[in-house]
């Protein structure tokens, strides 16, 4: 996706500059560059929201030529995070109402 490595599913999830931009501004946006989840499901949680539509980004550019910024991708993160917690299928309150 960010075409400096070759893409592994390792590379996609923790190395492309692309995802490390999406968790940097994530939490730099929340103010919780040092948010520790209280739980192993609320991180679970969370990192699945993450890579889902990291993962949706990487499809896009692959397959349809369609390239989002760091930007959008991060309003699509926040936006689809508050409507699973609005539902109360998962708990991730405790990080998406901090955004504005």
């Amino acid at each position: 996706m960010c075409a400096q490595e070759e893409e592994t599913i390792d590379h996609l999830l923790l190395g492309c500059v692309f995802s490390r931009k999406c968790w940097f501004k994530l939490l730099h946006t929340s103010r919780n560059q040092a948010l520790t989840p209280n739980t192993c499901d609320e991180l679970l949680e969370w990192w699945l929201q993450v890579e889902h539509l990291v993962g949706t980004e990487r499809n896009n550019r692959v397959f349809y030529g369609k390239e989002s910024s760091v930007s959008t991708v991060l309003s699509d993160i926040i936006a689809e995070g508050r409507c699973w917690s609005a539902s109360g299928m998962v708990e991730l309150s405790f990080f998406f109402s901090s955004h504005g």
